[in-house]
């Protein structure tokens, strides 16, 4: 009897998307030149607070609070030191006494195409998907330079740190 070898972990495709077209766009991109990664980290501090004053109870349970900090970001930024690279980025980014009001950086992802028909050609998606985000008063924290003996690549990462995070 002929059937799939892992029957709890067969599965079926669901749909397919080429990441060619998925990446990041934005005005300092070409001054970044090669880019490997980027990450974005925003976090704001909460505090969760104990009443012991069990007169203060909620629902007949102890009464509990948070309390809402400030709000922090960083951004790093992973690059190839390459024929593109210069240290414009540095001296537009790295100027505490002139911060810049923002980066926009948007993101542009795969996107799977329909969902097949039994025995149908999967295809991919033709639109990708963006979200942008504004990066509000960035300033350079720190630059890390690495280079490796296997391929002699100068790998660079670059971390700023900024004031608020806008989704569009």
């Amino acid at each position: 009897m002929a059937g799939p070898v892992f029957k709890e972990a067969s599965s079926a495709v669901a749909g397919v998307f080429s990441s060619q077209a998925a990446g990041v766009v934005s005005a300092e991109a070409k001054v970044l030149g090669i880019i490997t990664n980027v990450n974005i980290q925003f976090q704001q501090s909460v505090n969760r607070i104990f009443d012991l004053n069990m007169d203060n109870k909620v629902g007949g349970k102890s009464p509990m609070y948070y309390i809402g900090g400030r709000a922090q970001g960083n951004l790093t930024i992973g690059r190839l030191l390459g024929p593109k690279s210069d240290c414009d980025f540095y001296e537009k980014y790295g100027d505490m006494c002139s911060i810049q009001p923002q980066i926009n950086m948007e993101f542009v992802g795969g996107q799977p195409g329909a969902p097949p028909a039994p025995g149908a050609v999967v295809t991919c998606g033709q639109n990708n998907p963006t979200k942008t985000y504004k990066i509000k008063q960035p300033v350079i924290t720190s630059i890390g330079i690495s280079q490796n003996a296997q391929d002699f690549m100068i790998n660079e990462n670059i971390t700023l740190m900024f004031s608020d995070l806008e989704c569009n």
